[in-house]
């Protein structure tokens, strides 16, 4: 998707251009999704986004929210939330959604820190969405969303989480456990440096429906609780069939140079890294149906995940 940024000062060209994809908006009754071109919103009204806001056939939104421009309204932001709407901002940001009755797929990323999102402005917008299946939150403050947020999601069949530092690893195991979430199919957890596997077991172990699951996180070890006694698999799901697994290993600089490590010798040395673990795991049966692994950083130890996950012909 192209991204064609915007500021508060743009230019006669730039005007021009968004009016006349809003023109054309305007004259598609049926529309059901605008692709290649995503402009920035700061709260301020413009032809594009109110034209969209009209196509009641709309199934796939992506909102990049920029910096709130200033208010002059009597009543005060709230105070509690850096960077939040004031009164007349908030109703016409979610006065855009009461149309968007068949609208499937949302995607909100934030520019900037102060998003001038709050808690309270999410919870609302998904109540106007009754058809919203796929969800992305990226980018926001602990302020804006937050665990608390988490738990209030409508039922999904995919989400994904990326840099929310409200979200921690006790929110995602209990958002995992509610009834609200066991529609799942496809979750996507990006840089959310969880630090315990027993959370990712938790999510995997809850989500009974989920085929499709990724963790990326490059600066956060997840780890076991020192002392305890693991019985495999640690990480298991019964529905699982596509894994992106890309997690930090505790020591990057040296995993590589493990010489006492054969890769592809059976059955593996066992290390205690999430790798390792995983590829136990594996070998205990705990993903019967997985048919794809993606497994960028299978260093440590080196090319175990490739070991239990060897191609087979067709």
């Amino acid at each position: 998707m192209d991204l064609l940024f915007a500021t508060s000062k743009q230019g006669a060209q730039c005007q021009e251009y968004r009016d006349l994809v809003a023109s054309v908006v305007m004259v598609c009754p049926n529309l059901e999704r605008l692709l290649g071109l995503t402009i920035p919103y700061n709260h301020e009204f413009d032809r594009l986004t109110h034209a969209l806001s009209t196509r009641k056939k709309l199934k796939e939104h992506t909102w990049i929210l920029g910096e709130a421009a200033e208010i002059s309204e009597a009543s005060p932001r709230n105070t509690s939330c850096p960077g939040s709407l004031g009164p007349m901002q908030m109703f016409e940001f979610l006065d855009y959604h009461v149309s968007w009755a068949n609208l499937e797929t949302l995607a909100l990323n934030s520019l900037y820190d102060n998003s001038a999102l709050e808690p309270s402005i999410f919870l609302r917008m998904f109540g106007l969405l009754p058809s919203l299946r796929n969800l992305c939150i990226t980018s926001f403050s602990a302020d804006a969303f937050g665990d608390s947020t988490l738990l209030c999601l409508p039922p999904l069949e995919s989400l994904r989480l990326e840099k929310l530092p409200g979200i921690t690893g006790a929110g995602l195991a209990q958002y995992s456990s509610r009834t609200e979430s066991r529609s799942l199919k496809s979750l996507s957890i990006i840089e959310q440096d969880i630090d315990s596997l027993l959370t990712i077991s938790k999510i995997l172990t809850s989500l009974t429906q989920l085929e499709r699951l990724t963790i990326v996180q490059a600066n956060k070890c997840p780890t076991l609780p020192s002392g305890g006694m693991v019985f495999q698999p640690l990480l298991a799901s019964s529905s699982l069939r596509y894994l992106h697994w890309d997690v930090a290993c505790p020591n990057p600089g040296t995993a590589l140079s493990k010489l006492d490590f054969a890769p592809f010798v059976k059955p593996p040395k066992h290390y205690e890294t999430p790798n390792s673990h995983l590829a136990q795991s594996i070998l205990a049966a705990g993903f019967p149906r997985l048919e794809a692994l993606r497994a960028p950083s299978d260093i440590d130890p080196p090319g175990v995940l490739q070991a239990v996950c060897q191609p087979i012909p067709k």
